[in-house]
């Protein structure tokens, strides 16, 4: 701890302001995920005493974090409105995980400007500011992960005290609730004991991690299966298929947030952090390798600015911070003023959004589809019947206003249309799978087709564009529920929303 003792006030402040701009630039993006009201549908009904349910009486685990819906559920608890508390639990562990890497690095004795470079890259970072707010279970993940990689760093290839292996066991499956991507890492560390018990001949520490890791770990499953009867999330059925095309989406998705970021002098830091220093290099390159590799396993993510990468950006400014640290040993004024300037250039790379589809993405949910959902949500809450139903996709913020019973579309919350044999990669992650008339047999009340068709004009019910609009996308998952029969069985209708804005669904009759 002398190193943390070292740092001057000034230098604290500096942090602080860093930290504070971070928070006005999490607030100046202030998107909310749509995909995290589900999460806290969920927990509004278990914490009704209706338990694990997204729809009364139906135990499908369509939620990807255990750990984030027990934590929500635990604020919930204390009457914490879940909107607000989702979004300052992230916004809390993004900072905490800012904070962590700069004690880490600090730890590290490396000169103020080395650290600077890989702080500001934390603090600046335009995809960790979007999703802080986000309402999803990201921050928590990452700030876990990199908690993880901290104490497995600060081992090294020591040998710690039981109690030690027993604690790092329990942090260990806590990341695993976080995300199951989490076992990725943990594979990656038993792999790397194994290699230290061969070199001491010494089995112990091995035993005591793996004993308690993996007794939790089945009991875990034993709990998830006497809960849900499934072994793993009903979400990874809906998005996860062992397919090439599927992978190649999850290359093309990690290949386009290196381009449009700039971040091919980022990978030239990595190199040059391996090759001048490759026992700090090693162990991160090993965790991007880790984030990496999981997201291209999934095919990538249908939501915007690149939710999956998000863990891997404390490596990538670790490697930073060893780079920065060479050019400053080696005082040579032209490589030093070049590397100041190519550092710059990354930094402010980072904190401004690239104008490619994932921004896109972003902006129009945030500006334009969220609010609208969330509208027609709160308009079924008024007037839609306890006793109906909808189906729709998506199925967030819709689903937690209106509290009616939801038909998900494409299976997050459905076993039945999740474990459906479908070819995936080929279209929008995670938005691939779907059954029509399985969904018309049901007898929704209500069709909210058309991604939740809201517009600002009112269209003719005779409108080809009626709930059916010329997208390639919504028509690949939505075009099998127009059926001959289709409006035999329900009629076309609009609404009047508040904004001068028009739902178009469509209501059985």
């Amino acid at each position: 701890m002398k190193q943390l003792r070292e740092i001057a006030l000034e230098e604290w402040l500096f942090v602080l302001c860093g930290i504070l701009f971070f928070v006005f630039l999490s607030f100046n993006f202030h998107f909310l995920s749509d995909d995290a009201f589900i999460t806290f549908r969920y927990v509004k009904h278990f914490l009704a005493g209706w338990g694990p349910v997204y729809n009364k009486g139906e135990l499908i685990e369509g939620f990807s974090s255990p750990l984030w819906f027990l934590l929500l559920s635990g604020f919930g608890y204390f009457h914490f409105d879940l909107v607000f508390a989702g979004r300052a639990l992230g916004l809390l562990f993004s900072l905490a995980e800012i904070l962590l890497f700069y004690v880490f690095v600090s730890k590290q004795g490396f000169p103020f400007i080395a650290k600077l470079f890989g702080f500001l890259f934390l603090c600046l970072n335009a995809v960790r500011a979007v999703w802080s707010l986000g309402g999803l279970e990201e921050p928590l993940y990452s700030f876990l992960l990199f908690t993880f990689f901290f104490c497995w760093y600060e081992n090294g290839t020591g040998i710690w005290t039981k109690k030690r292996y027993v604690g790092f066991a329990f942090l260990s499956f806590i990341l695993v609730l976080a995300r199951s991507e989490g076992v990725i890492f943990v594979a990656f560390y038993l792999g790397s004991q194994c290699f230290t018990v061969l070199k001491r001949k010494s089995f112990w520490p091995l035993f005591w991690y793996a004993l308690p890791f993996f007794a939790l770990f089945l009991l875990g499953i034993v709990v998830r299966w006497n809960i849900f009867h499934d072994w793993v999330p009903n979400t990874y059925y809906a998005k996860v298929g062992a397919t090439f095309y599927l992978y190649l989406r999850g290359i093309d998705y990690v290949f386009q947030y290196f381009w449009s970021y700039g971040y091919g002098s980022l990978a030239v830091c990595c190199g040059i952090a391996a090759y001048v220093s490759r026992r700090r290099s090693y162990l991160a390159l090993l965790m991007i390798l880790g984030v990496v590799g999981g997201t291209i396993f999934v095919g990538g993510d249908g939501l915007p600015m690149y939710r999956f990468l998000l863990p891997m950006l404390p490596y990538l400014a670790w490697m930073l911070v060893i780079t920065a640290d060479y050019v400053w040993q080696t005082r040579t004024r032209t490589t030093f003023i070049l590397s100041i300037c190519i550092g710059l250039f990354i930094v402010g790379r980072s904190m401004i959004p690239a104008q490619d589809t994932q921004y896109q993405y972003y902006f129009y949910q945030s500006t334009y589809e969220i609010p609208r959902w969330t509208a027609v949500g709160k308009w079924l809450q008024f007037h839609a019947k306890p006793t109906d139903s909808l189906a729709a996709v998506p199925i967030g913020a819709v689903g937690y206003y209106s509290d009616l019973y939801v038909w998900d579309m494409m299976g997050l919350t459905n076993a039945h249309i999740a474990k459906k044999n479908m070819s995936l990669g080929n279209g929008w992650a995670g938005h691939e799978k779907h059954d029509g008339p399985y969904i018309l047999k049901q007898k929704p009340t209500y069709l909210l087709l058309g991604n939740i068709q809201v517009l600002d004009e009112q269209l003719a019910t005779d409108d080809a564009r009626f709930i059916h609009p010329f997208n390639t996308e919504i028509r690949a998952r939505e075009d099998d529920m127009f059926v001959p029969d289709l409006w035999d069985w329900y009629e076309k209708n609009t609404v009047a929303l508040d904004e001068g804005l028009y739902l178009h669904y469509g209501r059985l009759k």
